[in-house]
């Protein structure tokens, strides 16, 4: 008697709770809510379609990743290095007089000259160098060659030194050094060197026996990818990591090199069906089932695995809406060939029957303590 009073309480709450209209939590939209308002937007996604779409995909990846390899493999053009603003020079001044030879059992060339080292100097915001006996010398775009024999000829014709001969050495080259920056061990400004330089020396180098890099990249759980991204020229060229560290690219003057490690895809998972719901981060692009398992996978309690969703914006910003049916065995082949992308949503809604249920057990709740204290 008491259980049936317990049932009709139950019942009269429960169309009481539908009539009002209350609002009850739930794990989202439910299938038919999303099939209805996205009607004509909504792919069902085969297997056949997903396997095509994932060859897509990674052969875009790999010719993505070939043409910029390609033009970073490219001959560097062999101009002549032109000394700028922020450059150091060291200048060496020799002069040679037959006059100064006092012993005649000296060589004469040797004994004759007389060399100076006059120090370091740094090529100022208006282009010069300011030198001994000839004040400030315009060396800005001037190749070494240039700025040695300008320089030399002021000597010779300041009369301040006899028969001078003037040695330059580029000590850092700030403006056509190569630039190492962003997620690497030591970033800094690598002079460049009159026989070239090799990208994965300008990494190794700014690597300064920090291996985080590198370590990241390795680790079983890094949910990071890091890119190598060589800017020259005003364009930018993307190369993974240990590609950059095997293959012989030259660098030129003044390239820029950026290490960027963050993850390639990062990807929401929601709504009832999804065991762990949250944001997770890939270090490369998975397939939806991987998604799903990484979440921990479909709650057996709650899950309508006939439909699951992918919410993707495309190039020009429009939704597109992909539909897998997992209790077919022809979706979840599908979900396992399925490219998940960056900002993709994926949804698994609540089975039909579930906030039927928890209306049920509510108010069954409330139901159980009045007929108790009757």
């Amino acid at each position: 008697m008491m259980i049936m009073s317990i049932l009709r309480l139950s019942i009269f709450i429960f169309l009481s709770l539908i009539v009002s209209g209350c609002s009850l939590p739930r794990g989202g939209p439910s299938s038919s809510s999303i099939l209805s308002t996205f009607k004509g937007k909504i792919i069902t996604v085969d297997e056949y379609q997903a396997q095509k779409l994932d060859k897509q995909v990674t052969l875009e990846n790999k010719l993505f990743v070939q043409k910029n390899l390609d033009a970073l493999m490219l001959p560097i053009e062999n101009k002549n290095l032109m000394i700028k603003i922020g450059d150091k020079l060291i200048v060496t001044l020799m002069s040679f007089s037959p006059d100064s030879i006092i012993d005649q059992n000296q060589e004469p060339i040797s004994a004759g000259f007389n060399k100076r080292e006059l120090g370091t100097f740094t090529v100022d915001y208006n282009g010069n160098i300011n030198l001994p006996y000839i004040g400030n010398v315009y060396i800005n775009n001037l190749t070494e060659s240039a700025a040695r024999n300008l320089i030399q000829s002021k000597y010779n014709s300041n009369n301040s030194v006899v028969n001078p001969y003037v040695i330059i050495a580029l000590e850092e080259n700030g403006a056509s050094g190569v630039t190492v920056t962003g997620d690497i061990g030591a970033p800094k400004i690598l002079s460049w060197q009159p026989g070239g330089m090799k990208l994965a020396t300008a990494l190794t180098l700014a690597q300064n026996g920090n291996t985080r890099t590198i370590s990241n990249e390795a680790s079983k759980d890094s949910t990071n990818k890091t890119m190598v991204n060589v800017i020259r020229n005003g364009a930018q060229y993307s190369i993974p990591y240990d590609l950059a560290l095997k293959s012989d690219i030259n660098l030129a003057p003044s390239d820029k090199i950026i290490v960027k490690s963050a993850p390639q895809v990062r990807t929401t998972l929601i709504g009832g069906g999804i065991l762990k719901n949250g944001i997770y981060d890939y270090s490369s692009q998975p397939a939806l089932l991987d998604a799903i398992a990484r979440a921990g996978g479909f709650n057996p309690n709650n899950a309508d695995i006939s439909n699951v969703f992918v919410f993707r914006k495309d190039y020009d910003n429009d939704l597109k809406i992909y539909r897998f049916k997992f209790n077919d065995g022809h979706g979840m082949a599908a979900a396992a060939f399925f490219p998940i992308f960056d900002k993709d949503v994926i949804f698994s809604p609540e089975s039909p029957i579930v906030p039927w249920l928890r209306v049920l057990n509510i108010a069954f709740q409330m139901a159980l303590p009045a007929a108790i204290i009757k």
